[in-house]
């Protein structure tokens, strides 16, 4: 970060902000690793940005996928929880049970993260219960599928079971 003086019509100092990752001109654009944030929320989905910031090739067509094992546990580690519990208390109790049991849990290569994250953003997302009752049973976690177009939800087989 860089901080110099005011310039001509400006309020205070100037402020540089460059890092790896995100660069802030004088100017106020912010970019990610050289891309610009407006252009990225404008002509990218959210895969692609985030395997941008994480260095990582990412197509335009590709999508994250849940692992069955991995949906299955994060479904069933849900059901003990009482219907009150807010989606930020069901995604806490997943991401702890699928950590758990991920032997590559502590592999730190840009690639590994990438996979990872990947694959359990979409289980959380299509772990959780369909957040309107009207919504059809196929629709798990349907208020963040619905902001990921061309994805896929898939119909749970039969309820949760708790894991004993």
């Amino acid at each position: 970060m860089v901080v110099g003086a005011a310039r001509a019509g400006t309020a205070g100092p100037e402020v540089v902000l460059d890092t790896a990752v995100t660069r802030l001109d004088p100017e106020g654009r912010l970019a990610y690793r050289g891309w610009d944030v407006t252009e990225a929320a404008r002509t990218a989905r959210f895969e692609e940005v985030a395997a941008w910031l994480w260095g990582v090739p990412h197509g335009p067509t590709a999508h994250w996928a849940a692992p069955d094992d991995a949906l299955a546990l994060a479904r069933a580690v849900q059901a003990p929880l009482p219907a009150a519990a807010t989606a930020g208390d069901r995604l806490r109790v997943v991401v702890a049970a699928l950590r758990a049991g991920d032997p590559l849990r502590d592999d730190r290569r840009p690639s590994a993260v990438a996979a990872r994250a990947g694959a359990l953003l979409a289980t959380l997302v299509e772990s959780l219960p369909p957040a309107d009752p009207r919504d059809p049973p196929v629709a798990t976690g349907s208020p963040l599928l619905r902001a990921r177009p061309g994805a896929a939800p898939r119909a749970m087989a039969a309820p949760p079971t708790p894991i004993t």
